[in-house]
């Protein structure tokens, strides 16, 4: 767990970046001298020293979770109760749009054999150029319909000479 840019071949026998190692402490442990001199202050920088490691710890930690990303996976939701959410929320929108029909014929719903609406509604819309060929080809397609003539030549059922 030691700093990646470590070499063994350190020729000063100093470390490049010593000062912030991984035994290096936060903050710097009260000297205990025996000095019997004047010692004004002492105990409250001591005090001072005590509030100020829980503050810079909490700094840390405030700024580590600041600049984590949370990718665990959301909450997972069963397919019953995926369902049921979906029929709620279905009864819903029928209640609000109940009482306007404007909306509810504005916009037609969703078929009924859609397996997965949302993927649907996901995927990029169909271009205008692709719904005027579709519109152009039925066009054409219900008009080829409507010039098809049968003309009867025979008999469509033979009758097989049986005595």
């Amino acid at each position: 767990m030691g700093c990646c840019f470590s070499d063994s071949s350190d020729k000063d026998g100093e470390e490049p970046y010593s000062s912030t190692n991984e035994r290096a402490r936060l903050l710097p442990e009260p000297t205990s001298s025996g000095q019997s001199g004047p010692s004004y202050n002492t105990q409250s920088q001591r005090n001072a020293q005590k509030l100020d490691e829980p503050s810079a710890l909490e700094k840390i930690l405030h700024k580590t979770v600041r600049k984590i990303i949370d990718v665990s996976p959301g909450e997972t939701v069963e397919q019953q109760e995926y369902n049921d959410r979906a029929h709620q929320y279905g009864i819903k929108i029928n209640m609000i749009l109940s009482g306007s029909s404007k909306i509810r014929t504005s916009r037609p719903p969703l078929p009924n054999g859609m397996a997965a609406p949302q993927i649907v509604l996901s995927s990029a819309p169909v271009s205008l150029a692709d719904i005027q060929l579709i519109t152009l080809s039925a066009e054409k397609a219900s008009q080829a319909v409507g010039k098809v003539r049968v003309q009867h030549k025979e008999d469509l059922v033979v009758p097989f000479g049986v005595p």
